[in-house]
């Protein structure tokens, strides 16, 4: 079933529809495994703190290496959520060997207007959070369109050797 969706899923952008998929958890049955490794970009997401950094570790691994036996390394990074709790993007990136695509701030209120429908807090649409999530996606369509741009230039590159 992820294959033809993910097929379908790429179709959408023909009509300029970005799409983001939340694969929950990883290792569980019925993951949607083919849609992270035909994804412009998919980002390992979690927090800087310890336990988390734990169990990235062999996720990363693995999906690095997933992602390198397909030849799609540049299209693996990771999303922090509250860097610097207690360990920075540079921390991370090292543990990790994959890169901080981008950081969003640790801010429960403001993310339950998003997972749970609260109130907007004063100042929402200018916080932290908003203002993360907006840099956030001008990084990743930057890494989408460098990916492709390395792979137009290799494609070239193979068909005039």
């Amino acid at each position: 079933m992820w294959g033809p969706l993910a097929g379908a899923l790429r179709a959408l952008e023909r009509n300029g529809q970005d799409v983001i998929v939340d694969a929950g958890r990883l290792g569980l049955d019925g993951a949607p495994t083919p849609l992270m490794l035909n994804a412009d970009l998919t980002l390992l997401t979690m927090r800087t703190n310890l336990p988390a950094l734990s169990g990235a570790r062999s996720w990363a691994q693995t999906l690095r290496e997933e992602f390198e036996q397909i030849g799609s390394l540049p299209r693996l990074g990771t999303l922090l959520v509250g860097e610097g709790q207690p360990y920075s993007a540079r921390e991370v990136r090292k543990v990790l060997e994959l890169p901080v695509t981008a950081t969003l701030p640790w801010d429960p209120p403001a993310a339950a207007v998003f997972s749970v429908g609260a109130n907007r807090p004063r100042r929402f649409d200018n916080g932290a959070l908003v203002r993360a999530l907006r840099a956030t996606g001008a990084a990743a369509r930057a890494a989408i369109e460098s990916n492709r741009v390395d792979l137009a230039a290799t494609k070239s590159v193979g068909s005039t050797a």
